[in-house]
């Protein structure tokens, strides 16, 4: 399962969820503008040293910006 945490003022953000979309491919959207989600993305991000947007986690492995072919393998 894809976990896609992003900002809709993200451009980066708006384009891989969109590619998500249009690939067909699952995911779970959280949107950074609510503050709860916000918090557990602070939380993510402390822990991994992830800091740019949009940040997906897949099977457990944190990512920044990720390319769409990094989510569909």
């Amino acid at each position: 399962m894809i976990t896609l945490y992003s900002s809709s003022s993200c451009h980066h953000c708006t384009e891989l969820k969109d590619e998500l979309i249009k690939a067909g491919i699952d995911f779970t959207w959280k949107d950074l503008d609510d503050e709860s989600v916000f918090q557990e993305a602070k939380e993510l991000c402390e822990k991994t040293g992830k800091t740019e947007l949009p940040i997906v986690v897949k099977d457990g492995k944190v990512f920044n910006r990720p390319k769409i072919e990094d989510l569909i393998n």
